[in-house]
């Protein structure tokens, strides 16, 4: 484990329907993801795995700041994503270090934090997108008028007893009737158990789709 100063315990829960979501969990790094390949293109669950794969081996090699190689792992991957046509995925990576959390995003998948002993959840991350159409994702392509592959990167202070909760939008939902609220999120995850709070999410989700949930709970 990277640092002692807080442990995690991890609940993952997934089902697929067309098989493009992804995750990432290395327990050693506290290094964690999830990854929706978008659905028009046919090969999108390829570019999610591959996102996660390149994600985790740049951030693996240590050889610069922490911040930095998530964002270099996901310009890494848009570039092989455009390289070998997978389409486009999106991405949240979450990376726990001592009592800080790094973060980055791309697209509309989420990462949520609630603070030790409250009901409140803050969602982190702001969707990169309306409804199902995306404005950004890992494999889009160069017309980014020279802007990051990732915009959304930053770092949160965590206490323990706090919660993190990163989701693909198969749990979210995108339109009514679909949509889940902070309230349902925050309802799912209560307790102490982070595998049942995982699995929770994904059986009360109302989207046909991909359902993936990642809990995590600082101790």
């Amino acid at each position: 484990m990277a640092d002692a100063s807080l442990a995690w315990r991890v609940g993952l829960a997934e089902r697929p329907l067309h098989h493009q979501d992804r995750s990432l969990v290395d327990l050693k790094l506290g290094l964690f993801g999830v990854f929706d390949g978008v659905g028009e293109f046919a090969r999108s669950g390829e570019a999610a795995q591959l996102a996660a794969e390149v994600i985790a081996e740049v951030c693996r090699a240590g050889n610069q700041p922490p911040l930095d190689a998530i964002v270099a792992g996901s310009a890494r991957a848009e570039t092989l994503i455009r390289e070998q046509a997978l389409g486009c995925t999106t991405a949240v990576v979450a990376w726990v270090l001592g009592a800080q959390l790094l973060y980055v995003s791309v697209g509309d998948s989420r990462l949520y934090h609630q603070p030790a002993g409250g009901s409140t959840l803050t969602q982190i991350t702001v969707d990169e997108g309306e409804g199902n159409i995306l404005f950004n994702a890992l494999g889009e392509g160069p017309d980014r008028q020279g802007l990051s592959v990732a915009p959304q990167q930053g770092t949160l202070r965590l206490s323990s007893g706090d919660k993190l909760l990163l989701v693909t939008d198969g749990i979210t939902g995108d339109f009514v009737p679909d949509l889940l609220t902070e309230q349902d999120l925050a309802a799912a995850i209560a307790g102490d158990d982070p595998q049942g709070a995982a699995e929770k999410l994904v059986e009360i989700a109302r989207k046909r789709d991909d359902r993936t949930a990642l809990v995590i709970f600082l101790d």
